[in-house]
Order: C-alpha cells, then structure tokens, then sequence
C-alpha cells in the first residue's frame, strides 16, 4: 500500500542521523565545519570598514575590527543596523552642513578665495 499523506516539501522519507565523519577516508565533519567558518569568518572581516582609528596604534584597531568580526558571525543583522544608523547620521549632518552654507554667504567668499589663491599659485589647475 502507497503512503498518500500529503507532505508540503517533497518526499516524507525520515533519514536515519548521521553521525560524525572521520577525516582520513571521506570529507570529514571538521573539515567541512571549518571551511565554513574559515570562509564566513573572511568575507565578514572583508567586509567591515571601521571608522578612521584612533591614535591608539594599529593593535587597538585590530582589536576592534576583531570585536565586529565576532559580532558579525553572531549576529550580522546588529552590523547592517550600525551601518544604516551611521549613513543616516552622515545624511542628516550633509543636510545640516548644506544648509549652513546656504546662510552664510562670508564661507562661500571664504571658498571662492581659497580657490583663487589656489589658481594663482598653480595656474594648471584652472
């Protein structure tokens, strides 16, 4: 007799468990863990782009971006909300700072001269 039990993904078959897979013969359970972390781990620390570091030295800096690494593993949804809440930031301040500008009509005469002082010291940029 057919089994007629509807089944929403595919085949109802239950496989028994796998267990853990030696190394010497086959494509072992290690190996293959540790390739997916190698690889994950290296796209998400290539993919971080820390702020500019402080002047606390390159360790420091390592530190931090070793901190966001860890973070982005566990929980990579908390490094796409900092990124978006700092792009915010950074609109919101380019919005103010345009907005400044156009009240203050001395910066742009500050600008202009800054210019032409530019030009009249290497008239190859004009």
């Amino acid at each position: 007799m057919t089994n007629l039990n509807f089944s929403p993904f595919g085949n109802d078959t239950i496989l028994p468990p796998k267990n853990w897979q030696d190394e010497p013969n086959t494509g072992g359970s290690w190996s293959i863990i540790s390739t997916c972390l190698v690889t994950l781990g290296l796209c998400v620390w290539t993919s971080l782009h820390l702020n500019i570091p402080e002047h606390n030295g390159k360790t420091h800096q390592m530190w931090r971006k070793a901190g966001w690494l860890l973070t982005g593993l566990l929980a990579p949804e908390l490094v796409v909300y900092v990124a978006l809440e700092q792009r915010r930031a950074a609109l919101r301040l380019t919005k103010e700072m345009q907005a400044i500008f156009k009240q203050a009509p001395e910066a742009k005469l500050v600008e202009s001269n800054t210019l032409s002082q530019a030009k009249e010291k290497d008239p190859s940029t004009a």
